[in-house]
């Protein structure tokens, strides 16, 4: 049991150490990763209308690597998490990701 709670500290220090290098960049320079929080922050989106909420005629691979990025680290969420693929999906910020947004907006 010790060795389990060992094991979980260390995983949220590693995850706190990546989001802390993604908050340095963010408060350096806006980028597409800050610009999809913002989007969503109001409400869920679709790829689609994130895509075009940020200008972009259509939805790209760097958009897609973002969004996975974005659900890896638990700052948004699907609307239906057990159907990735469904046509009517949507995103949306998790408690994690306001808090993560708010921490931009300082």
């Amino acid at each position: 049991m010790r060795l389990d709670y060992l094991l979980n500290a260390e995983r949220i220090k590693d995850v706190q150490q990546e989001l802390q290098q993604e908050l340095q960049q963010e408060l350096q320079k806006t980028t597409l990763y800050s610009e999809v929080l913002r989007c969503i922050a109001s409400n869920a989106l679709s790829r689609q209308g994130i895509s075009l909420a940020l200008g972009q005629k259509k939805v790209s691979g760097q958009l897609n690597k973002i969004i996975q990025k974005l659900i890896a680290h638990n700052l948004i969420e699907r609307t239906i998490p057990e159907k990735p693929n469904h046509p009517a999906q949507k995103f949306r910020l998790t408690e994690r990701g306001q808090l993560f947004l708010g921490l931009l907006a300082k």
